[in-house]
């Protein structure tokens, strides 16, 4: 989904156990980023570059939206990254 200001696309991940969620989301960019609303599910296709970005205190991945459809949440909301 995207969220915040300047809009970052990512996933709810569990930080220490399954009770603990974080997002965890990289900055994207979409020339129509307006028609989005905060925590709006979409699936996204990006180019991902390697830049400069103050959350990361140096370079980072920074996505690139090439294409986007807006879809139904998913059943796991939190997803298992380990």
């Amino acid at each position: 989904g995207f969220s915040g200001s300047g809009r970052d696309c990512g996933r709810n991940v569990p930080w220490t156990d399954e009770e603990d969620v974080a997002f965890l989301g990289y900055p994207c960019y979409w020339e129509k980023e307006s028609q989005l609303r905060d925590q709006q599910w979409v699936h996204v296709k990006a180019r991902v570059a390697v830049e400069e970005w103050f959350e990361y205190e140096g370079e980072g991945p920074v996505l690139y939206v090439e294409s986007l459809e807006r879809c139904e949440p998913p059943e796991q909301l939190v997803i298992n990254i380990s």
